[in-house]
């Protein structure tokens, strides 16, 4: 599992697996709910080719009330998640591309309206990322 404070600036975590099968989970569910919690002030993340599976929530968790979380999300997979996967709060600036969620009950949950969300949700959207990253968005 992995938490951040204090400003983690230009971190990457990849090819990772975060299992979530757990014997004391907080859903009684067997299935593990604090993942991974983004919430320093100034946080700077990649979350690239990650495999995220067996897990009941904040998975991840973006934002707190302090400062700005900017995360990239990119080509994670997300599989048996009970509970939801991305939890958002207003003080999220995230950048979802090319993730795959299969038997993910809750891929984004509503509350992260409140943040910064950008997604490439079919390939109409690909060129909508040129202008502002200088390159079409990738799609799962």
């Amino acid at each position: 599992m992995f938490v951040s404070h204090y400003e983690a600036s230009r971190v990457a975590i990849s090819n990772t697996e975060f299992d979530g099968r757990t014997d004391y989970s907080h859903s009684c569910n067997n299935d593990h709910y604090w993942a991974i919690i983004i919430g320093g002030k100034g946080d700077k993340i990649t979350l690239d080719k990650n495999y995220l599976h067996d897990l009941s929530g904040r998975a991840p968790k973006i934002g707190s009330s302090e400062g700005i979380q900017t995360v990239q999300a990119v080509n994670n997979y997300f599989n048996y998640n009970t509970g939801h996967n991305f939890d958002i709060s207003s003080s999220g600036r995230v950048l979802l591309e090319g993730n795959r969620f299969e038997n993910s009950k809750t891929p984004i949950t509503d509350a992260s309206k409140a943040g910064k969300i950008f997604n490439v949700p079919d390939s109409g959207s690909r060129t909508t990322c040129s202008s502002s990253l200088g390159r079409n968005c990738e799609l799962a």
